[in-house]
């Protein structure tokens, strides 16, 4: 396969080429909010314009401030669970040589 591109070209293992600043953000939508207001003696325009653009993959907070219930949940879940494990093997059958099985 010949492929003219420098990031298929196995032969040379230089630096791969990295993408400038107006590329490296790429713009998703652009979002215009429009406000026409006519009062009785004056006209209100105004017009402002925003774009969008995602988050990249290592840009994403840590820990979401939102998701607290979730973390607690599963906390309190992780503990209950160790809690009763380790109450399931304090307070087991303990010896079982003297007791039949039920036929």
């Amino acid at each position: 396969m010949g492929c003219s591109n420098s990031l298929w070209n196995t032969g040379d293992l230089g630096e791969l080429p990295r993408p400038s600043s107006s590329l490296d953000q790429m713009v998703k939508a652009v979002m215009i909010l429009e406000a026409d207001a006519s009062l009785r003696w004056s006209y209100i325009r105004t017009s402002s314009t925003a774009s969008v653009v995602p988050y990249r993959h290592d840009e994403y907070p840590r820990f979401i401030a939102g998701a607290w219930p979730f973390y607690s949940s599963a906390i309190s879940m992780s503990i209950a669970f160790l809690l009763f494990c380790s109450l399931w093997v304090m307070l087991g059958e303990g010896d079982r040589k003297g007791k039949k099985k039920a036929e």
